[in-house]
């Protein structure tokens, strides 16, 4: 969570949210998990905080809270500058 805290904290001055922020969730937010917007013709990739039970649902599309900003996973973009 170091990394994901890092990405959201330094670069969107947005703090991790306690709860899994998929709009039916209400399990605690546990890991920083790799996802692609629904947004067509957006094929970059982002880091989303999860529980783990999101995290793990590779392939499928979540509904996560509009309240949650995206925060890109190229390092470039990040923690790289």
């Amino acid at each position: 969570m170091r990394n994901l805290a890092r990405a959201l904290g330094e670069v969107r001055r947005q703090t991790i949210p306690n709860w899994c922020p998929e709009v039916n969730c209400v399990s605690k937010t546990e890991v920083g998990a790799h996802a692609r917007s629904a947004t067509p013709g957006d094929e970059r990739w982002y880091v989303v905080p999860l529980c783990r039970g999101h995290a793990s649902q590779v392939g499928q599309d979540l509904q996560i809270s509009d309240a949650i900003r995206l925060v890109s996973a190229d390092v470039s973009e990040t923690c790289g500058k």
